[in-house]
Formats: C-alpha cells, sequence, structure tokens
C-alpha cells in the first residue's frame, strides 16, 4: 500500500527521470528532463518524502534520458542528458554547492 500522490512542479513536459543522491547526503534525489523547453531540471530530497524547488539548467532540444554518475572522478554525481533533436547529448558537471554546469554539448555523428 502507498500513501496518497504527492505531486512536484517540473518544467514543460517532463519526459523522464533518473534518481540518484546528488549532494552526498545519502538521500536520491530526482533528475527531470523536460523535453519541450531543454532544461534539466534538479528536485532535492528534504528527507522525509518530501523534495525541495527545483533549479532548471538549459539544456538541447528535446532533452531525455537522465543518467548521473561521476563523469570526472571527482567524487560528485554529474548529469549527462540526451537531446534527440539537437542530435548530441550535455554533461553537466557539478560544480560548488549543488550546481551543475553545462560543461559540453557532444554532437553524435
Amino acid at each position: 500500500m502507498f500513501h496518497n500522490q504527492v505531486t512536484y512542479p517540473t518544467n514543460s513536459n517532463p519526459q523522464s527521470i533518473a534518481a540518484m543522491d546528488l549532494n552526498n547526503d545519502d538521500m536520491p534525489d530526482i533528475v527531470v528532463a523536460n523535453n519541450a523547453d531543454h532544461t534539466v531540471s534538479v528536485l532535492h530530497n528534504v528527507g522525509d518524502g518530501t523534495f525541495l524547488g527545483q533549479p532548471a539548467y538549459a539544456a538541447g532540444a528535446y532533452a531525455q534520458s537522465p543518467i548521473v554518475a561521476d563523469l570526472n572522478g571527482d567524487n560528485k554525481s554529474d548529469i549527462v542528458v540526451a537531446n534527440s533533436r539537437s542530435n548530441n547529448i550535455g554533461c553537466f558537471l557539478a560544480s560548488l554547492g549543488i550546481d551543475y554546469e553545462l560543461v559540453s554539448l557532444f554532437c553524435s555523428p
């Protein structure tokens, strides 16, 4: 049995999600790829079953399928998203605190 659904606002047309601890607090956070407005949102886990608001980061056209992994070996969770209409992927490296910086868009062949 589950409790009643709790909803959280995202940007336009959320397409897919990933859950992983992004800020090293041992609680899974949520990454949302927002397809229509070409952004990636992050909802941080408060620890009581709720999530804080969502900074949105500009991605390429029709962002989808986020993956969370340490891409550069700095022990911080980074985000990769596929941009299906841009024909590339966006890599967001964790910077200071809980912010992310789009470091590159890799073009597909």
